[in-house]
């Protein structure tokens, strides 16, 4: 098949993998009123060219939907697009010019971007709230960041990572809290970086292999790998704080230590299995994910083990309690905890709230220092399954 693929009038859904890997050399044209493309629909359509352009009736995009056609050279998006999913234009080296993201965009998945060769300065849309694993990574092109939006809470693992010609000073908002590993590594022509007021973890190699940085200015005291650690996050050059460990970490530990000091009542001893053997507890479907907290808590992580639950922060090892659950829960799926100190608060109570092969999210009891319950939630995949229904 060659030439030009139109999409007709009145398809409102392209399947999965419906042209994967086509012989079309010439360029896609879709009609007004498809509503959703699903995953791999296009992917490996390495001779389609020309410009992309999506229609505004479009609102969901698949995982991979277009990844590795590399012979595209220019993207539309629809306006009232909210999320990009993962690996959605990966590979597509040949897309070049400006990249406009449309304006009440949510997330932007894991590696939705990576190796395309769109330049100029990126502009996040004030919406954002997260920027998944290696989002952008390898976008060589890419040649400045405007002040990041203060929606955005987090910028995960390798986010922007050998994104050489990125240049000039990089503003951190005050709201962002966690920095991920290797999230600007390689990053060869940046040159300045302001964090914001919040910033309290920075990831092991955030800021490695960036050879012209000269300056970063703390207006918090995050947590950050040293120069004495594997993987430091700043290259050696950089003045940092005297502190090895930040007054965060440090007093995160002491809590946890004033925590665990405090008496607690003996739990009694449960009667439910006393006679019988202990079936198949569906907790142990559990044991070994690993659990990132969402937003502006992206730096704690949660690993089930058997019945104890571990807590790292910021890659570290922090704490871990005991837990319990009703084996017999398949409905509730309520979980336990004794105690578990996240660093800005104590884990009680953890509900199974979406248990699938995309992501499992976890709904936890959330008790600050002063007393103060909220909601925090956990999770195995993408932060962008935190906003489909």
């Amino acid at each position: 098949m060659k030439g030009d693929l139109h999409i007709p009038a009145g398809v409102e859904k392209i399947e999965a993998r419906a042209f994967s890997s086509c012989g079309f050399d010439g360029q896609i044209y879709f009609s007004e009123g498809i509503k959703q493309i699903d995953a791999y629909a296009f992917a490996y359509c390495e001779k389609l060219s020309g410009s992309l352009e999506l229609p505004e009736s479009l609102t969901l995009i698949g995982d991979s939907a277009f990844t590795g056609d590399k012979s595209v050279t220019a993207l539309k998006l629809p306006s009232e697009l909210t999320l990009i999913y993962n690996n959605t234009f990966s590979g597509c080296s040949s897309l070049t010019g400006e990249l406009v993201l449309p304006e009440k965009l949510l997330v932007i998945g894991d590696l939705a971007f990576a190796r395309t060769g769109f330049k100029g300065e990126l502009v996040l849309p004030d919406t954002l709230v997260s920027l998944g694993n290696g989002c952008f990574s390898d976008c060589k092109n890419l040649d400045g960041l405007a002040p990041m939006p203060t929606s955005l809470k987090n910028i995960r693992e390798g986010a922007f990572s050998s994104c050489s010609h990125l240049k000039g000073t990089l503003d951190i908002n005050d709201e962002l809290t966690y920095i991920g590993d290797s999230a600007f590594y390689g990053c060869e022509s940046l040159e300045e970086v302001n964090l914001g007021e919040c910033v309290r973890s920075i990831g092991p190699g955030a800021f490695a292999k960036c050879s012209s940085l000269e300056k970063v200015s703390f207006n918090s005291a995050p947590d950050y790998y040293t120069e004495e650690e594997k993987h430091p996050s700043f290259p050696e050059n950089i003045v940092l704080p005297e502190s090895e460990k930040s007054s965060f970490y440090e007093s995160c530990e002491a809590k946890k230590k004033e925590i665990k000091e405090k008496p607690t009542e003996e739990p009694e001893e449960s009667e439910l299995f006393a006679d019988e053997e202990v079936p198949y507890i569906w907790t142990s479907s559990l044991t070994g994910w690993e659990f990132y907290g969402a937003g502006e808590n992206a730096d704690i992580v949660l690993i089930f083990d058997g019945q104890t639950v571990k807590v790292m922060l910021n890659g570290r090892d922090f704490d871990e309690a005991d837990y319990s659950a009703d084996p017999y829960d398949y409905e509730n799926k309520t979980i336990e905890i004794d105690d578990l100190f996240c660093g800005i608060g104590t884990l009680k109570h953890l509900t199974m709230i979406r248990d699938n092969y995309r992501d499992s999210q976890l709904s936890g009891e959330f008790i600050a220092p002063d007393g103060t319950v909220s909601e925090i939630i956990f999770h195995t995949g993408s932060e962008e399954y935190l906003y489909i229904d």
